[in-house]
């Protein structure tokens, strides 16, 4: 089983789930986009949990 991790810090957080531009805040530990494609697979499965979900709550509704 692979894990999908993007570090980022945990203040910025609620930035990064509201912000289209998820690169500002991303800490890029290589130099491959592997951890920008980990951030966009975890923004698309919480995506999906929350329309599964019905989630509207403005705080959970990703920007794009």
């Amino acid at each position: 089983i692979e894990k999908h991790r993007a570090p980022l810090r945990l203040q910025d957080l609620n930035a990064f789930l509201s912000s289209p531009d998820i690169e500002k805040y991303i800490i890029s530990l290589s130099d491959t986009p592997r951890e920008k494609t980990d951030a966009q697979r975890f923004l698309g499965q919480t995506e999906r949990l929350r329309r599964k979900l019905g989630i509207t709550d403005e705080r959970f509704i990703r920007r794009s």
